[in-house]
């Protein structure tokens, strides 16, 4: 009995795991770790010495591996439109990219390229080239003294 509590609370764990990385956001595919915690899941329910009849314990650990394994599908779904997604901003920035290039009109913009101002000044500062003129003047070093630090006269 109390090793299917451990059981039970090692799947519980690796539960709370699951449902915490699959909220990391909708418009973000879930993390590689996430699709993780149910395979190590039902490896420790299969290495597990359940031989015995089934009691309670078993059996909410069986309904929790029920739910871990219908968030498994619902992240591998998300997996999935996040790829969709990227693919079709991906396909759209080179179309954009492509377009823009090949000078025809943008479909967000006025098909010119920025507009500047004969008066404005730059965002960044312009660096001024630097002359060659040799190194920097340097301090001239006088020669230490024979024994160290003169004694002080007074």
């Amino acid at each position: 009995d109390g090793d299917s509590r451990r059981l039970y609370s090692l799947l519980f764990a690796l539960s709370l795991e699951q449902a915490a990385l699959a909220s990391m956001g909708p418009d973000l595919p879930p993390p590689p770790r996430a699709f993780a915690c149910l395979a190590d899941a039902e490896a420790a329910w299969r290495y597990s010495a359940t031989d015995g009849g089934q009691s309670q314990v078993a059996d909410a650990a069986q309904t929790l591996l029920a739910k871990m394994r219908r968030v498994h599908g619902e992240l591998t779904a998300h997996w999935e439109r996040t790829c969709e997604a990227c693919a079709r901003l991906t396909a759209a920035g080179r179309a954009a990219m492509d377009a823009a290039s090949a000078g025809e009109r943008h479909p967000l913009g006025s098909g010119r390229g920025p507009s500047r101002r004969s008066n404005s000044t730059p965002a960044f500062p312009v660096a001024r080239p630097v002359e060659a003129a040799g190194p920097p003047p340097t301090r001239a070093l006088r020669p230490p003294s024979a024994g160290g630090r003169q004694p002080r006269q007074g």
